[in-house]
């Protein structure tokens, strides 16, 4: 159970768990990645579940509320291709049916919910929600299916193939395949790791943030708050200083908003910045708000350090620790802030996700330098590019993500897709490589490859790449130039 110390041992008796499911592609996650590897398994024709603790699909784009960032905006600089495939046409469909007045993080995760399991369920693909999925069936070192638990009880799952879409890489660490948890703070790995994340007590380094909504909020009178020109005393600067030297402080206050901070930290009131775990830090560096016409106001509230994703305690003791601090910023913008004096905390997202974590060691592993020089690969799934993200420089074309990235070392029947493929980072860096488009289309290429290898009669690892490579050619997948494309003996689309 993670890093969790055991307080001793029992015996867990043998007993015979009744096979619920038998299909070729289990998806073991529904969100980010998983809902498309999912919808273009079935698309193949093959017999698909997806599996997920919520009761609704979409994860980061669902149930998390996206959080921050876009669907598709940050495509532009992510995918030299733009978005394509099944992500493109779940975007299209979504700005289609937005509303003129909806809230950007309000509206959206309902309608991607909707969108994903209508799609799945058009695709054939039995959705099994909420539930958790324990350790994997394993019979002569290949994965043969899945162990549930949900209201009914304990059952069996049986797959030809399983994808691992839980994003923190769940069935592969118990599977025992070699999976990369800690990444030591390494400065070769500079210019894509920011400077603040390679600090050496931050082992690993992992951040994440959780979103929430205000209502009843007057918007146009906290503008001009913030509008005013303030003056600052000696005695704020000074502080404000201060608290610049907290682990994770990249402030970005309007100067209005300092002595408000100041008085209620003096008072005992509101602290902004405080140690949660140790080396866990949650500060919320400025107060990004998204507004809307009708009184709503969504932000969020960060979270950086030794977050470790395999630790159920310590995740235990940061989700309280976040939902409280949730619950302490809206008394302050209650009590101290123009605008919200009126307003209350009307939710809070029903989970917060990570950008780091555990991932597998796979058959090969992308570096950040990988990345940064724009590394080539025969088995290319799509061009990459870290253009636009924190750290530019480096290849202007991009790198490529390799299809042995999904593919853990040591055990058949199994791929990987989201965060925990075989990519090395650590927390937001390097941003394109666990940017939203990215992982949408590795969720595609993933349920695309398994359904082919479960047709071909073959070990995803055995798959003839040049076949999946073709079909996401069609797809509108960007591989390479021309040139490169006739070096990769594909044709193009």
């Amino acid at each position: 159970m993670g890093r969790a110390i055991p307080m001793g041992y029992v015996a867990e008796p043998a007993r015979q768990v009744p096979i619920a499911y038998d299909v070729d592609v289990a998806v073991v996650g529904g969100g980010l990645s998983g809902m498309f590897a999912a919808i273009a398994a079935g698309r193949q024709g093959v017999r698909t579940l997806v599996l997920d603790r919520f009761g609704s699909l979409g994860g980061n784009l669902g149930p998390a509320m996206i959080v921050g960032g876009s669907i598709a905006g940050e495509a532009p600089v992510t995918l030299p291709g733009g978005l394509q495939g099944i992500p493109k046409e779940v975007n299209d469909e979504m700005e289609a049916l937005r509303s003129e007045t909806g809230h950007k993080y309000a509206d959206i995760p309902n309608i991607i919910s909707h969108l994903a399991a209508q799609k799945a369920l058009a695709a054939g693909v039995e959705i099994l929600v909420p539930v958790w999925v324990g350790d994997p069936i394993i019979e002569a070192q290949r994965v043969t299916g899945l162990f549930v638990e949900g209201k009914s009880g304990r059952v069996a799952v049986k797959a030809k193939v399983v994808i691992d879409a839980s994003a923190d890489a769940d069935v592969c660490r118990r599977a025992g395949v070699p999976v990369i948890t800690d990444m030591p703070p390494d400065p070769t790995m500079a210019p894509l790791i920011r400077p603040e994340y390679l600090r050496p007590e931050h082992t690993p380094w992992n951040d994440t943030a959780i979103f929430y909504l205000l209502a009843n909020v007057e918007f146009d009178r906290y503008e001009a708050f913030c509008a005013s020109e303030v003056t600052l005393s000696a005695e704020d600067r000074a502080w404000h200083e201060e608290r610049e030297q907290f682990p994770f402080a990249r402030q970005q206050f309007e100067d209005a908003m300092i002595p408000l901070l100041r008085r209620a930290w003096e008072r005992g009131e509101y602290y902004f910045q405080k140690t949660v775990d140790p080396h866990v830090h949650i500060n919320t560096p400025n107060f990004w708000m998204w507004p809307s016409e009708n009184g709503l106001v969504g932000s969020r509230i960060n979270m950086g350090g030794a977050i470790r994703r395999d630790d159920m305690q310590q995740h235990a003791r940061l989700e309280t620790a976040i939902r409280m601090h949730v619950f302490e910023t809206a008394q302050f913008f209650r009590r101290y802030v123009p605008g919200f004096e009126q307003a209350y905390l009307l939710l809070v997202a029903p989970y917060f996700g990570a950008r780091g974590g555990p991932h597998i060691d796979g058959e090969y592993t992308l570096t950040p330098q990988d990345v940064y020089t724009g590394r080539k690969f025969d088995d290319v799934l799509y061009r990459n590019t870290h253009a636009g993200q924190p750290h530019r420089g480096g290849e202007p074309s991009g790198f490529d993500t390799p299809y042995r990235s999904l593919l853990p070392k040591g055990l058949d029947g199994l791929l990987v897709t989201g965060r925990a493929s075989a990519y090395i980072r650590r927390g937001h860096d390097p941003g394109a490589t666990r940017a939203r488009p990215a992982l949408m289309q590795l969720g595609e290429a993933a349920g695309v490859a398994a359904a082919l290898a479960v047709q071909d009669g073959v070990e995803p690892r055995d798959l003839d790449v040049k076949k999946l490579q073709q079909h996401l050619l069609r797809q509108g997948f960007y591989l390479g130039e021309p040139a490169r494309l006739a070096a990769l003996g594909v044709t193009p689309a």
